[in-house]
């Protein structure tokens, strides 16, 4: 089923519109492509940079471990409840506006940490501040990429997601050096002006419509992409605020749809234990005595193995073409053994052999996360399943967080929390099983998840179909509408819905 799904998937993104056939594949869509990495790039080392800049100044002022840790994860759960209001934000406001907003917030959440007094003012100015935007970034940078290729999308996706592995490998030196020349505080100054640059790549991020057929034929006028604020009463705040939340709600529905759940099942599952190994690898190696310079060379050693499974990715990915979900299960098959192996006695080269193999997976899976929503849902529902994916996540932090460190004291072992983190991965395999499952059942089912929603695009269509000056005078659109253009245009399992 999932064959022919994948068939549906790319015959439907081919031939769905004349527009979609005339989105150019090069010449502005590359340099929109070289800015999406590049604010990929700089979002995940925000991401990942809170121990670099701030673990000197926290051991000074001797915070306590458990108030370290939720800054930390409190970071992360801001960040996917922000994800919850991507694809309604990205509908109200545009690509440019969004990924510009997002960035600077990101970028003056890091500068007033620079000026913190107190580990609690970290609470607002890391963990809220630059927060909540940072999974906004991550995936409206892959949707504006991936839009202006639509039939390159494995290709485009690989290359903006690498992003994440050369943030890793470079970040943390980079940052080392900062804080060692211009302490703590003049390192997150510094970073926070390099993260502007994420509000210069917004620049570049132009609606499709504007890049098709003759040059700048089609040069201002607005697009879903690029909504421009309203006037009138329709733009007061109060009302651009309700949209969004009511826009909210309605990305919440596709709980109601299977496969989106288990998509965001398997996606939130592959990030939270990522996550958790990346930050419990130095603990395990300290456990077992190796030096903070063999540590540190672990680190850096599955950096680069990071990478490499981005890489690889791209690769596997042109060669094997709609067939993500394969190499996805494959790598966490990958991830899943060798860090159940790495748990092990044994000595320098077994350890390093299974970390790198290990992270090595994780890269695999990790460029794969949106492509698989993609091949299954259709690139229109990219942005709400991950709204939906952010708030599967936040309940994961929340939840195995606090449980895996629960784990870990009883037992008094961080090899038997590596253990846990692999036993979550299999579990996460086991859900592949369930789509074919939910595809039979949506079959018999056909209006139980959308009915309500359905009703609702038809009115929308109507009035989508009305002159362009008519429009201008109504409100603001009910954002949805790339559910919508989903089921008008169904692609992979995006037609299960009907």
């Amino acid at each position: 089923m999932i064959e022919d799904a994948q068939q549906k998937s790319s015959q439907g993104s081919r031939t769905d519109t004349a527009e979609v056939m005339a989105v150019p594949d090069k010449g502005w869509g590359a340099l929109v492509t070289f800015m999406a990495f590049v604010s990929y790039t700089l979002s995940v080392t925000c991401a990942f940079c809170f121990g670099s800049i701030f673990s000197g100044y926290l051991t000074e002022i001797q915070a306590s471990s458990v108030k370290v840790s939720w800054i930390y994860n409190m970071y992360h759960v801001t960040a996917c409840l922000g994800s919850v209001m991507v694809a309604t934000i990205v509908e109200e406001f545009g690509w440019r506006k969004v990924v510009f907003a997002t960035g600077f917030l990101s970028s003056l959440g890091i500068a007033l940490s620079a000026f913190t007094t107190s580990v609690d003012f970290l609470f607002f100015s890391y963990s809220i501040l630059a927060g909540w935007g940072q999974r906004i970034l991550l995936f409206t940078s892959i949707h504006v990429a991936v839009s202006y290729f639509p039939n390159h999308q494995n290709l485009v996706n690989g290359i903006v997601s690498s992003g994440s592995g050369l943030a890793l490998v470079l970040s943390a030196p980079f940052l080392a050096y900062l804080n060692e020349e211009y302490s703590f505080r003049g390192c997150a100054l510094i970073f926070s002006g390099v993260s502007l640059n994420v509000c210069v790549a917004a620049m570049t991020f132009h609606p499709v419509e504007w890049h098709m057929d003759s040059p700048y034929l089609n040069f201002g006028i607005a697009s879903v992409n690029d909504q421009a604020f309203p006037s009138g009463k329709t733009g007061k705040v109060c009302v651009v605020l309700w949209n969004i939340w009511k826009g909210a709600g309605n990305t919440l529905r596709l709980i109601t749809s299977p496969h989106a759940v288990l998509l965001s099942i398997i996606v939130c599952f592959n990030i939270g234990i990522f996550v958790n190994v990346w930050t419990f690898i130095p603990f395990v190696m300290r456990f077992e005595g190796y030096t903070a310079d063999e540590s540190s060379f672990f680190m850096s050693v599955a950096a680069g193995c990071n990478l490499g499974g981005r890489l690889l990715s791209i690769v596997l990915g042109c060669c094997v073409e709609q067939k993500s979900h394969v190499i996805y299960i494959l790598g966490t098959i990958l991830s899943a053994g060798t860090l159940s192996a790495f748990g092990t006695e044994g000595n320098l080269c077994w350890k390093i052999t299974n970390l790198s193999l290990c992270i090595l997976g994780y890269g695999i899976t990790f460029n794969l996360n949106t492509m698989i929503i993609i091949e299954i849902m259709g690139i229109d529902m990219l942005l709400p399943v991950t709204g939906l994916l952010g708030m599967f996540t936040t309940v994961w932090h929340l939840v195995m967080g606090p449980l895996i460190g629960v784990v870990i004291d009883a037992y008094g072992s961080y090899n038997v929390g590596l253990y846990f983190l692999a036993g979550l991965n299999i579990f996460s395999l086991l859900v592949w099983a369930l789509i074919p499952i939910a595809d039979a059942y949506c079959q018999r089912c056909p209006n139980h998840a959308h009915h309500q929603e359905h009703q609702y695009f038809s009115q929308q269509q109507q009035q989508q179909q009305q002159p362009q000056h008519q429009q201008h005078t109504l409100p603001l659109r009910e954002n949805f509408s790339l559910l919508h253009r989903a089921e008008g245009h169904p692609a992979g399992y995006a037609s299960v819905v009907h």
